[in-house]
């Protein structure tokens, strides 16, 4: 996720819902990027925590989605097979925009 706001630090922390985000890197003091951690559906805070303990918040600033559901069906058995990797991605939670 990307967080825009001002007066970010080096070494600020983010967490959404109380959970931590991960790989949080302060780009500037106007910006940081990081990695959402799992929670369960629903709309959750947003607080950025600089090192000197200063705050701050934005209410249901982010919504996770439920699971998506995925299935996969198997192909033709006349289909040769091969060893092949098979990579799904898929978008498990949106951003709310205040």
């Amino acid at each position: 996720m990307t967080i825009t706001g001002t007066n970010f630090a080096t070494g600020a922390t983010v967490t959404l819902g109380g959970a931590g985000a991960t790989n949080v890197v302060v780009v500037s003091a106007t910006q940081i990027t990081a990695t959402t951690p799992a929670h369960a559906a629903g709309a959750v805070n947003v607080v950025v925590t600089n090192p000197d303990t200063q705050t701050g918040t934005l209410a249901n600033g982010y919504a996770y989605t439920s699971s998506v559901a995925i299935a996969f069906a198997q192909v033709a058995a006349a289909t040769p097979v091969s060893a092949a990797q098979v990579t799904v991605t898929f978008p498990g939670h949106r951003r709310s925009e205040t």
